[in-house]
């Protein structure tokens, strides 16, 4: 006996079951999220979206792949670098440890101080 199994989507905002034109994949906030929505859905998400799309800039690194990270810098500091880093860091109230990775956030606070 052969079977046939039919899927249906149906949008995710729309209680009545109506069916879905399309699936909507989408990040924020670093989570990459999809939901099928009807044509109406669609056509609100798209508005809304657009609005926000148009004050916006692409990201970085082909896309979504950056997850919205700024690019790593192309070099390392060397020690005297680093050195006169971690003074400037304690010096202004960051608290960073003497030996290992000095965070981005210092990092970048440095390079705009000392800029």
């Amino acid at each position: 006996m052969a079977q046939k199994v039919e899927v249906v989507l149906t949008c995710d905002l729309d209680e009545e079951s109506t069916p879905a034109a399309e699936t909507v994949v989408f990040s924020y906030g670093g989570q990459a999220y999809e939901f099928e929505l009807c044509a109406d859905h669609l056509k609100e998400f798209h508005e809304v979206m657009q609005r926000f799309a148009s004050a916006a800039r692409p990201a970085g690194r082909g896309g979504a792949g950056g997850r919205g990270r700024p690019p790593r810098p192309s070099r390392r500091a060397s020690g005297p670098e680093l050195a006169a880093l971690r003074a400037w860091a304690q010096e202004n109230g960051y608290a960073i440890n003497e030996r290992g990775r000095i965070p981005q956030h210092v990092r970048q606070a440095y390079e705009a101080a000392t800029a």
